[in-house]
This record gives C-alpha cells, sequence and structure tokens, in this order.
C-alpha cells in the first residue's frame, strides 16, 4: 500500500516538472514573439537600455507584418539616444545617432534640436545653418540655448549683423550669459572696434575673474588693437600661473615681435613650447626674426 502511494506520488511530481518545463518553454517563446519582442524594446526605451531597445526591435524589420512598428521603435530609440548623448556631451556619437532617423519618421523633427546642438558641438556650423533654415519655426527657440547657437551659426558662417543681434537680444534678458558676451565682443573684433570688443571682455572678466579664457582673449584683443605694452602684461599674468598655456604662449609671443626689450630666453622657451605642441608657428623664423615688424597671421580667438 505505501509502495504504490510512492507510486503515485512519484508520477504526480513527474508530471507537474513537465508541466513546469512546457509552461516555461511556453513563456520563452511568448518572449519572443514580435508582438511581445516590440512592447520589450518600448519598455528597453522607457529604462534607457538603448541598446537592447535595438537589439530587439532590428530583427523585426525583416517580418513585413511588423516593420513598420519595429522601424517607429527604433527611431525613437535613436531620437532619445541622441538627446541623451548630447547632454553627456558626446557630440560626435550623438550626430551619427540622430543622423540615421529619416524624413517620413515621426522623430524626425523632434531630432532637429538635438541635432543642430552636436553640430554646434562639432563646430559644423553650415549644418546647423542648414537645419536651423528648413525648421526654423519648429524649433523650440525659448530655450537659451537654442538662441545663443543660433547666434554662433549666423557669427561662423559671417552673418555678422544678424549675429549681432541675436546676441543682443540674448544679453537684454541674460546679462551675463558668457557667450553672447564672448561672440558680441568677437563681432566688434571682426569690425576692428576693439574697444567696443574689450568693453564686453572686461564685462565677462567682471562675471568670470579667474577665466584663463576671458583673459587670453583680452590679451589678444590688445594686440590686435596694438597695445603691446598691456597685452603683454595681460598674458604674462596667465603664463604665471598656467606656464604651459600654449595659446597664451603664441599671443605673447606675437606681442613680444612688437617690443625691444624681450627677454629672449623666454621667447625660445615659449617657442620650445609651441613646436612642442605641433602649432602652425615656425619657430626657428620666429626666433630669427622676432625683433622685426612682421608678424604672423594671427589664429581665430
Amino acid at each position: 500500500m505505501i509502495q504504490k502511494k510512492e507510486k503515485i506520488l512519484s508520477t504526480k511530481v513527474f508530471i507537474a516538472i513537465i508541466i513546469l518545463i512546457i509552461m516555461g518553454l511556453f513563456a520563452v517563446v511568448i518572449r519572443d514573439l514580435p508582438s511581445a519582442r516590440i512592447r520589450r524594446a518600448e519598455e528597453a526605451i522607457k529604462e534607457g537600455d538603448y541598446n537592447h531597445a535595438l537589439e530587439l526591435s532590428i530583427p523585426l524589420l525583416e517580418k513585413p507584418k511588423y516593420a513598420s512598428e519595429a522601424e517607429k521603435v527604433m527611431y525613437e530609440t535613436y531620437y532619445r539616444q541622441g538627446k541623451e548623448l548630447v547632454d553627456m556631451n558626446k557630440m560626435g556619437s550623438a550626430e551619427k545617432v540622430l543622423s540615421v532617423i529619416p524624413p517620413d519618421s515621426e522623430w524626425y523633427k523632434p531630432s532637429r534640436e538635438p541635432l543642430i546642438k552636436s553640430y554646434a558641438g562639432l563646430q559644423k556650423w553650415g549644418k546647423a545653418e542648414s537645419v536651423f533654415d528648413e525648421y526654423y519655426d519648429e524649433l523650440n527657440m525659448q530655450d537659451l540655448q537654442m538662441v545663443v547657437i543660433l547666434g554662433k551659426t549666423y557669427f561662423y558662417r559671417d552673418n555678422l549683423q544678424q549675429a549681432q543681434n541675436v546676441f543682443e537680444k540674448v544679453l537684454s534678458n541674460n546679462p551675463d550669459n558668457e557667450e553672447a558676451l564672448k561672440h558680441k565682443a568677437l563681432v566688434h573684433a571682426r569690425y576692428g572696434l576693439w574697444d567696443r570688443a574689450l568693453s564686453f571682455v572686461d564685462r565677462g572678466l567682471e562675471h568670470h575673474p579667474d577665466s584663463t579664457e576671458w583673459q587670453i582673449m583680452k590679451g589678444a584683443l590688445l594686440a590686435e588693437k596694438e597695445d603691446f605694452e598691456q597685452a603683454s602684461h595681460v598674458l604674462q599674468e596667465v603664463l604665471q600661473k598656467h606656464p604651459d598655456n600654449i595659446q597664451a604662449a603664441f599671443f605673447w609671443l606675437i606681442v613680444a615681435r612688437q617690443k625691444e626689450d624681450v627677454d629672449r630666453e623666454k621667447v625660445e622657451k615659449y617657442l620650445q613650447k609651441i613646436q612642442e605642441a605641433d602649432l602652425s608657428l615656425d619657430a626657428p623664423f620666429f626666433l630669427e626674426n622676432w625683433s622685426q615688424s612682421a608678424e604672423p597671421d594671427m589664429p581665430s580667438f
């Protein structure tokens, strides 16, 4: 009797195990059905697991019945991944991802804004201009960053008057915006209005007194203004704090050529740094002619 009960129990356990195995296999099959893969891909997007979302959706492009849905999920993934990459300042990767989205996708227009930001980060101003021209009315121009990028696009595409107007508008509401101040200075510098350019640099230094970039910009503008004594003083202050700063060394060497009482040892030291950085300044020629009046081309700043 006991043996019979044990046999019945064993049979039930065996059947239960078989049922569990079948259910497990069924669950695996269900999870891998196209509709289930799309739902899982959508969940992966919400969780920010973009690679997994693509792994789930891309194979479905080969299934005509599900290709449209899979494509929609895929392009949403590219859009959200691109936005995140822009926020992480990974502009090259963001451009690659966002550029994949085709015009007929519902995610194309929303993707133009982060794409412009990636172009700006990569200084691809011609591409940024093209997107602005085509989609300006669709963009969120209440976003201060987008307005500043528009101004920079105008500036680097040589539309100086438009750039001037944009940065003036930015500064009317955000008087300490660093990018607007910097590019207002650059616009005036392009017109040769050195005092006006310097006034915006000084405003920048008021807000960022320890900024090496602003100090170098001031030194460079003073050099363009041919105020070589003051330019040398400003740049030398930068080099005392940051002796390896190549930009400051470059501009200081340009200023040094205009002066008669220059420390030749410093000239040689900074020339060595320029050579090590592989910049375009021809050091031997510069050293031989450092006291002459001709100067190399000023780089953009």
